[in-house]
């Protein structure tokens, strides 16, 4: 009796004599080893035949009385009597709490709203109330910051000094030339155009403390002309200064000459005004120094 087994070369079935179980032959189609079992195929699976899984167990469910079963609705749907739900005992409690305050928040809703509503209508009028004030106010200031004029400046003539308990500053002469530049390695030349040149005397009455003198460029000071022409300052670069400038400070108690530059004014001018900002001085506030086109030397 011969065995049947089937190439894994070229999948044809092969008949093996039962003298050669157990070894190895070659596919006569594909020459593919082919490993003989030892014993058929049929002996074979039932000897490793896979075991029976094991019974499932049922799940144990709470028994049901008939009586607690109705019979099938209209609708087919079979359902419990009512007298087999009970209600736990905290269902009991709990239930009649949630209800009362339910019955309250439905109950005092409307005062609830009108308290709610009154308290934003005070709110939104008090806002309201305070808004209008604030512009009221507002427009207040700029009518009366209309109706007033600004205050004139204090103004000085030539040769007359500002008094304060710590400097005094005079405007002491004004003339047109062409000004000494000193540059940064101390070599002194004439420059090229005239200037009007603006010469100040300033004194430090404190006898123990410096007073600060920030010219900044000549920013401290702004001329116009009677008709509010600007007449520009004149700057020779940082690596040179007007001869007679004050650098930075004044000793205690010293007294010292100050020089400006400024542009030649235009020919018709009447009069200059020369504005000062006092915090230069480490004071507050601005003085003028009126300049007559008459006091000027040419």
């Amino acid at each position: 009796m011969s065995i049947t087994v089937q190439c894994p070369g070229c999948f044809k079935s092969l008949g093996v004599r039962p003298q050669h179980l157990g070894r190895r032959v070659k596919c006569p189609s594909c020459g593919t080893v082919v490993s003989i079992p030892t014993a058929p195929e049929e002996e074979f699976e039932d000897k490793f035949e896979m075991p029976a899984p094991p019974p499932i167990k049922k799940k144990r469910t709470s028994p049901i009385s008939k009586e607690s079963i109705d019979k099938k609705t209209d609708d087919g749907v079979s359902r419990r009597s009512l007298r087999d739900i009970r209600i736990p005992l905290w269902g009991m409690i709990v239930a009649p709490s949630i209800l009362s305050l339910l019955l309250g928040y439905y109950i005092g809703r409307e005062h609830v709203k009108h308290q709610l509503f009154s308290a934003f209508s005070q709110g939104f009028g008090e806002i309201a109330k305070g808004v209008g004030e604030f512009n009221s106010g507002q427009i207040q200031e700029l009518e009366d910051a209309e109706a007033e004029p600004p205050k004139p400046l204090p103004r000085f003539n030539i040769g007359q000094a500002y008094e304060t308990e710590t400097f005094s500053i005079a405007v002491t002469s004004a003339k047109i030339e062409n000004p000494q530049v000193k540059q940064l390695g101390g070599d002194l030349s004439v420059a090229k155009e005239p200037g009007l040149i603006l010469r100040f005397e300033i004194k430090n009455k404190d006898d123990r403390k410096v007073l600060e003198f920030f010219t900044d460029d000549g920013d401290c000071f702004s001329l116009v002309d009677d008709v509010g022409n600007t007449v520009q300052g004149v700057s020779y670069g940082l690596m040179a200064d007007v001869v007679g400038a004050i650098k930075d400070e004044l000793p205690p108690g010293a007294s010292e000459n100050h020089t400006e530059v400024f542009s030649v004014p235009l020919p018709k001018t009447e009069h200059l005004i020369l504005t000062l900002d006092l915090s230069s001085l480490e004071a507050e506030g601005e003085i003028e120094f009126l300049i007559p086109a008459a006091s000027i030397e040419k």
